[in-house]
Protein backbone atom coordinates (compact mmCIF):
# COMPACT_ATOMS: atom_id res chain seq x y z
CA UNK A 1 0.00 0.00 0.00
CA UNK A 2 2.92 2.24 0.83
CA UNK A 3 3.92 1.72 -2.78
CA UNK A 4 0.87 2.55 -4.36
CA UNK A 5 0.94 6.24 -2.41
CA UNK A 6 4.37 6.91 -2.92
CA UNK A 7 3.91 6.39 -7.07
CA UNK A 8 0.67 8.93 -6.24
CA UNK A 9 3.12 11.24 -4.72
CA UNK A 10 6.30 10.79 -7.29
CA UNK A 11 3.01 11.27 -10.31
CA UNK A 12 1.99 14.74 -8.58
CA UNK A 13 5.37 15.97 -8.11
CA UNK A 14 5.48 15.87 -12.04
CA UNK A 15 5.18 19.54 -13.56
CA UNK A 16 3.11 20.47 -16.64
CA UNK A 17 6.17 21.99 -17.88
CA UNK A 18 7.96 18.64 -17.44
CA UNK A 19 5.52 16.53 -18.31
CA UNK A 20 5.24 18.82 -21.89
CA UNK A 21 9.24 18.17 -22.05
CA UNK A 22 8.59 14.36 -21.69
CA UNK A 23 6.12 13.77 -24.15
CA UNK A 24 7.59 16.28 -27.25
CA UNK A 25 10.63 14.22 -26.42
CA UNK A 26 8.63 11.18 -27.17
CA UNK A 27 6.70 12.18 -29.78
CA UNK A 28 9.82 13.12 -31.91
CA UNK A 29 11.57 9.87 -30.93
CA UNK A 30 8.09 8.25 -32.65
CA UNK A 31 8.13 10.54 -35.09
CA UNK A 32 12.01 9.86 -36.12
CA UNK A 33 11.36 5.91 -36.12
CA UNK A 34 8.24 6.19 -38.32
CA UNK A 35 9.54 6.11 -41.93
CA UNK A 36 6.45 8.08 -43.23
CA UNK A 37 6.58 10.50 -40.84
CA UNK A 38 10.67 11.23 -40.77
CA UNK A 39 10.74 14.37 -43.07
CA UNK A 40 8.52 16.20 -40.57
CA UNK A 41 10.22 18.90 -38.40
CA UNK A 42 11.03 18.00 -35.00
CA UNK A 43 7.60 19.88 -33.73
CA UNK A 44 5.07 19.38 -36.34
CA UNK A 45 1.88 20.22 -36.43
CA UNK A 46 -1.40 18.36 -36.83
CA UNK A 47 -1.98 19.69 -40.22
CA UNK A 48 1.65 18.47 -41.36
CA UNK A 49 1.11 15.39 -39.75
CA UNK A 50 -2.20 14.27 -41.57
CA UNK A 51 -0.34 16.12 -45.08
CA UNK A 52 2.30 13.41 -44.75
CA UNK A 53 0.17 10.75 -43.92
CA UNK A 54 -2.00 11.77 -46.77
CA UNK A 55 0.55 12.07 -49.40
CA UNK A 56 1.63 8.80 -48.36
CA UNK A 57 -1.69 7.53 -49.10
CA UNK A 58 -2.03 9.46 -52.50
CA UNK A 59 -4.68 11.61 -51.01
CA UNK A 60 -2.35 14.94 -51.65
CA UNK A 61 0.39 16.29 -53.86
CA UNK A 62 3.41 18.01 -53.10
CA UNK A 63 3.83 21.08 -54.64
CA UNK A 64 7.15 23.09 -54.35
CA UNK A 65 7.08 26.97 -54.73
CA UNK A 66 10.16 28.85 -55.88
CA UNK A 67 10.06 32.79 -55.92
CA UNK A 68 13.34 34.02 -57.84
CA UNK A 69 13.99 37.64 -58.84
CA UNK A 70 15.38 38.57 -62.24
CA UNK A 71 18.70 37.24 -61.67
CA UNK A 72 17.56 34.20 -60.84
CA UNK A 73 18.33 34.37 -56.95
CA UNK A 74 16.14 32.62 -54.67
CA UNK A 75 14.11 35.08 -52.62
CA UNK A 76 12.25 32.16 -50.49
CA UNK A 77 10.72 28.74 -50.75
CA UNK A 78 7.46 26.85 -50.30
CA UNK A 79 6.60 23.87 -49.98
CA UNK A 80 2.61 22.92 -49.54
CA UNK A 81 1.06 19.54 -49.26
CA UNK A 82 -2.42 19.79 -50.86
CA UNK A 83 -4.96 17.31 -49.66
CA UNK A 84 -7.51 15.91 -52.35
CA UNK A 85 -10.91 15.99 -50.74
CA UNK A 86 -13.09 13.46 -52.50
CA UNK A 87 -17.19 13.14 -51.57
CA UNK A 88 -18.48 9.23 -51.01
CA UNK A 89 -20.48 8.05 -52.86
CA UNK A 90 -23.26 5.10 -51.90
Amino acid sequence: MADISSEKRDSEELSHTKAMEIFQETMADIIMADPLLVDLPPEPTLEEINSQIALEHGRAILINVRQMDERGTILRKLKMAYCVQQNKTK
